[in-house]
């Protein structure tokens, strides 16, 4: 006898997924909030030690929900459709402007993130004093929208949103200065987190696909990244045609291996498939 119902929801659930299952059972789509408790676990489990999850559960979904909400980024989800419902295996956060969506978080969620981000700080001394030593300064120039040298919000226009909700520009640098009007869009991949589970099987080559696209049709002339040094995910990116700079220490001393790529460039066949997509460390905290 066939099995049916439950049974066959059971059996789909229990099958494996292998490389060459990849482009007949993957679907990638946006993200939604329901996906949020989801991806802010892994995100936590991926990267423990980053500053933003180190903040909790309640922040880091708020936090990722900015890149829900603003025009200027992406949230992709990447699920097995095997499977009844679909299984969500990967997600994938980044900014097609890093600069307009810096200007457009200060604009939207400035109070949220900052109420939150009191709250988890002060129940967490020792995240609080990681803070004051290494970012309480840019952060409070970047909530006052004064200048910071080399900085992103010293560079970023308002949308015209966030001119319609009264929030001032981070500078009074004119829109007709031909600098600004013709710099470059630096679009910049945060998280691309892939289960343990379906690694090697092309979903972190299909999500980074997909943000390039939608990168370079966002306007954006170059996407950036960065990722522990000496990790896995250096010789994914490697793969996948990213160009790899020099390794330098971040903000609470760890070494990251900082990569770019030319969007609209040619990219290599999907080499970086055959490799652990291991995780985007954050590179906007």
């Amino acid at each position: 006898m066939r099995p049916t119902g439950a049974g066959v929801h059971e059996r789909l659930r229990a099958a494996t997924w292998s490389a060459t299952d990849t482009t007949h059972f993957m679907n990638i789509r946006e993200m939604t909030p329901a996906d949020l408790p989801r991806t802010a676990f892994w995100h936590r489990t991926a990267l423990p030690q980053a500053f933003f999850t180190r903040l909790g559960p309640r922040f880091l979904r708020r936090w990722q929900q900015t890149y829900l909400d603003s025009p200027h980024a992406i949230a992709l989800v990447a699920e097995r459709t095997d499977v009844l419902p679909p299984q969500p295996v990967a997600f994938l956060l980044a900014a097609t402007d890093a600069q307009a969506h810096q200007a457009h978080v200060l604009c939207h969620h400035r109070l949220s993130l900052t109420v939150l981000g009191l709250g988890a700080l002060l129940g967490r001394p020792a995240v609080l004093v990681r803070f004051l030593r290494t970012r309480a300064g840019r952060y409070i120039q970047r909530m006052a929208h004064l200048p910071t040298t080399g900085g992103l919000a010293s560079q970023a226009s308002p949308t015209a949103t966030d001119a319609a909700c009264g929030c001032p520009p981070p500078t009074s640098t004119s829109s007709t200065d031909p600098a600004q009007a013709h710099r470059a869009r630096v679009a910049v991949v945060v998280a691309l987190v892939v289960d343990v589970k379906v690694r090697r099987s092309g979903v972190g080559r299909a999500l980074l696909d997909a943000f390039t696209l939608r990168a370079a049709q966002a306007g954006a002339d170059r996407a950036e990244l960065v990722t522990a040094w000496a990790s896995d995910a250096e010789a994914f990116y490697d793969e996948c045609g990213w160009s790899r700079s020099t390794m330098r220490p971040n903000r609470d001393g760890s070494f990251v291996s900082p990569f770019h790529l030319a969007l609209g460039a040619e990219v290599p066949p999907a080499e970086c498939a055959r490799h652990a997509a291991g995780p985007v460390a954050t590179s906007s905290d």
